[in-house]
């Protein structure tokens, strides 16, 4: 279990976002933006759960998750759950595509990334919102900060 505050763990991160997202965006209306955005977020969101992520955020498009916290795994383990992750998520992309031509929706194109951060500080909750009551995982390193991925 973690500590408020946090302690220092080799984690896994996954960051994924869409291709060319404002370009999609700027084409069409806000509710259609919306529609498929929440759709692919969802998607993507359960997929990551059921390996055993934990969301970290979304920032627009961008999805990060941490692998190997707050329950923590060996790098080996976090690292293959988060590749495993990624298959299922370009493969559930695929089942998206086949829904979105079907409602005359243009398919989203993603990237993703995978970095096992090293030495992390695995947070509980960030310095403002240390509070019992509200908390969120997340991993500040300067391997995933800054750093192509």
């Amino acid at each position: 279990k973690l500590k408020l505050g946090g302690e220092r763990k080799t984690l896994t991160v996954l960051f994924s976002d869409i291709r060319g997202f404002t370009t999609y965006s700027e084409k069409r209306q806000p509710e259609e933006v919306v529609e498929i955005l929440n759709e692919y977020l969802d998607a993507m969101t359960k997929i990551i759960v059921d390996q055993k992520g934990t969301l970290d955020k979304y920032v627009g498009d961008e999805i990060m998750a941490v692998f190997g916290a707050p329950k923590y795994e060996t790098p080996e383990i976090s690292s293959k759950r988060a590749v495993v992750c990624a298959l299922h998520m370009l493969d559930r992309l695929k089942e998206l595509h086949e829904e979105w031509k079907k409602r005359g929706l243009e398919p989203l194109d993603i990237g993703i990334g995978i970095a096992c951060t090293g030495s992390s500080l695995a947070m509980t909750a960030t310095a403002r919102a240390a509070s019992p009551e509200r908390r969120s995982v997340t991993s500040r390193s300067p391997s995933c900060v800054g750093s192509e991925v």
